[in-house]
């Protein structure tokens, strides 16, 4: 079990990274994905995909706009994912973009769910009461990590 650290990242961080069970979470924490952000990302969501059988929950409520090259690396993303016998699963996608998603066909290729609990749940991760979660932290008690892992250069 990991220990838990509350902190802000730093304002160059670019996402944040904790494992509930065997799936990865990652929250992004930039609000554009442009080319150099998704060409920065691709490769370290890959080796995660690789490393967790393809179970991934990304979280991009922070996200106020992006790119085609990110809509495309998401894309290959959820297969390489699918490959390795798991699911991406794309959590807090603004009203508007998935709008925009579901006009172009694009949420065909790809798995939206609204909360991070529903997507942890279907990747079979343990997932706590939100009560239960409130009362450990009321105690103090330790319970996941959230590490920011890159940083934008």
């Amino acid at each position: 079990m990991h220990v838990a650290q509350e902190s802000e990242p730093a304002a160059d961080t670019m996402f944040t990274f904790r494992r509930v069970g065997e799936v990865g979470v990652v929250t992004l924490v930039c609000s554009a994905l442009r080319e150099r952000q998704a060409s920065l990302l691709t490769n370290y969501l890959a080796d995660l995909a690789d490393r967790l059988r393809g179970k991934l929950v990304l979280e991009v409520s922070g996200v106020r706009s992006f790119s085609c090259a990110w809509i495309n690396a998401m894309i290959e993303l959820s297969r390489r994912c699918v490959g390795h016998g798991g699911e991406l699963m794309i959590v807090g996608l603004s009203p508007q973009a998935r709008k925009l998603m579901n006009r172009t066909g694009l949420l065909e290729h790809l798995h939206i769910e609204r909360s991070q609990a529903v997507a942890l749940k279907l990747l079979g991760a343990p997932v706590l009461d939100p009560w239960r979660l409130t009362v450990a932290r009321w105690l103090g008690v330790q319970i996941a990590t959230e590490v920011p892992r890159s940083r934008a250069a």
